[in-house]
């Protein structure tokens, strides 16, 4: 388990929260807990890139076309 791109991936998607206005829970974005817990699941399980921007590329992919919030929980 490598979790040494955590904490920069996080802060990528802070600011990318932040920029488009979804940083804020109580309107419907995503607090910081949140994305901490949901990075270092996906990490854990699925970290096996060399390149933080890699790793960063395919989270974003994961939680953009494969996660069925529906059928699936995140368990950290």
């Amino acid at each position: 388990m490598n979790l040494n791109d955590l904490k920069p991936i996080v802060l990528v998607l802070k600011k990318l929260l932040q920029t488009h206005g979804l940083n804020h829970p109580y309107h419907g974005g995503m607090n910081s807990y949140s994305l901490v817990l949901i990075t270092s699941a996906y990490l854990q399980r699925f970290s096996g890139f060399e390149s933080m921007s890699k790793n960063l590329l395919e989270f974003l992919r994961y939680f953009g076309y494969f996660f069925d919030p529906q059928t699936t929980i995140v368990e950290n």
